[in-house]
């Protein structure tokens, strides 16, 4: 009987995931409330998978790009979350962040053809590095609010 490969990879996240909730109990308190058993196994099997790709004993780069892309979207709302609480003003920066996350990401997978996509992202964070600097404008200032204000989640 064969397996596929989101079937291998599934039982895989799950095997990590048991494994991992067993460490977690042995870390100190402050690491244990912070410490994702999920996260942190989506992350080890793509990045086990990956070296499997790269050697030639993996061959499904989507699934790879897809768990990746889960990791990103985590990664994204625990900085949003980290600014929430501390620099709210930051928030302003989401879209960046969003696109700088994905690139890097992309580059993981795919290391070509990303030189229009990091002039694109750095054409943002400087768009929005000028608006930050200037947003005692009242103008600027209602833009900041608008794309603070975007992305709440009700």
């Amino acid at each position: 009987m064969t397996f596929s490969a989101p079937t291998l990879v599934f039982v895989g996240i799950t095997g990590m995931f048991l494994m991992l909730l067993l460490v977690k109990e042995l870390l100190p308190a402050e690491i244990k409330q912070r410490f994702c058993v999920l996260c942190s196994s989506v992350f080890v099997v793509w990045v086990a998978l990956l070296i499997l790709l790269r050697i030639g004993f993996f061959q499904n780069p989507i699934l790879i790009a897809l768990l990746i892309g889960q990791t990103t979207i985590g990664l994204f709302y625990l900085i949003e979350h980290a600014l929430e609480n501390k620099y709210k003003r930051y928030l302003l920066f989401r879209l960046p962040i969003y696109l700088t996350l994905t690139l890097i990401a992309y580059l993981i997978i795919n290391p070509r053809e990303v030189a229009g996509a990091v002039v694109v992202a750095g054409g943002v964070w400087t768009l929005l590095g000028l608006v930050y600097l200037y947003q005692q404008i009242p103008r600027l200032n209602t833009f900041v609010n608008k794309v603070v204000e975007c992305c709440k989640r009700w």
